[in-house]
């Protein structure tokens, strides 16, 4: 049962709010190849990438030094994205 002040939004509207913080969370494998695609697409900077990504997904609290470890370690998430996508 919905709480009295909580309204009932329709799926139309829901898409005009952007996001908004709540915590921090992880970013899902498919998050990290939407955001390396991005970056290796329009990027090629790091903090510009987060910067782009960071109203898009504000609980990944999206930096420069993270979108560089995903760089690095960009193989092992396609890998993880792959097996992932196998699996269904």
């Amino acid at each position: 049962m919905c709480p009295e002040n909580h309204k009932i939004v329709p799926q139309e509207e829901k898409k005009k709010v952007p996001p908004v913080f709540t915590k921090k969370e992880n970013a899902t494998i498919k998050q990290k190849i939407e955001i390396l695609d991005w970056h290796h697409k329009y990027g090629k900077s790091q903090g510009k990438t987060a910067a782009h990504w960071n109203p898009t997904y504000p609980n990944l609290c999206l930096k420069q030094p993270l979108v560089s470890a995903w760089l690095k370690g960009k193989k092992k998430i396609r890998e993880q994205y792959m097996d992932e996508q196998s699996r269904g």
